[in-house]
């Protein structure tokens, strides 16, 4: 198919492509910071955690929120990555194909697993996230607001209803060329 590029689309797949290149170095410096404070920084991670007066649990409510932290990091990851395979559909001509169904039902999984992990951190942060500020530095830091929105979950079940919707038209259309 001879014909122009659509320049949102550019633009979307070099936002997508940024995006997922950010998630890549931000889950390696999670992964390196949970390293560090399981080992070499282990006692200076407590001895600053006990300056504050935390409570003993603070240590490992620390780690149980960077956890959680590479967990939503992984999953908008990958959801940027199906995002991105549509968007390249989108772009070929095709979109209405069984493979993208497929795609925004694991994006819909996604966004409800990043919110369940939501619910795991947020009472964790706000229990512990004034003893985490001994780490700010300026670049991080850990508040904790207790608040829950419904919005990520109606975004979930828009995207597994736009799921049936792309695997219907793709079905209608199989029969479509089926009976031409």
């Amino acid at each position: 198919m001879n014909r122009d590029k659509d320049w949102l689309l550019t633009v979307a797949n070099v936002i997508l492509v940024l995006a997922e290149i950010m998630f890549v170095f931000a889950l390696i410096g999670v992964v390196i910071g949970l390293i560090a404070m399981l080992t070499f920084a282990k006692g200076k991670v407590l001895a600053d955690l006990a300056a504050v007066g935390s409570p003993s649990g603070a240590y490992l409510a620390l780690i149980a929120v960077l956890v959680v932290v590479w967990g939503m990091l992984s999953l908008s990851m990958l959801f940027v990555r199906q995002l991105r395979a549509i968007v390249g559909t989108v772009d070929e001509g095709d979109p209405f194909l069984p493979d993208n169904a497929a795609r925004l039902a694991r994006m819909g999984w996604y966004a409800l697993g990043t919110q369940m992990l939501e619910f795991v951190g947020q009472p964790l942060a706000v229990a512990y996230g004034r003893y985490f500020s001994v780490f700010d530095n300026g670049v991080v830091t850990v508040r904790g607001n207790q608040h829950v929105s419904l919005a990520p979950l109606g975004f979930a079940v828009t995207l597994f209803i736009l799921a049936r919707v792309f695997r219907q038209g793709a079905a209608m259309r199989e029969d479509l060329e089926g009976t031409v």
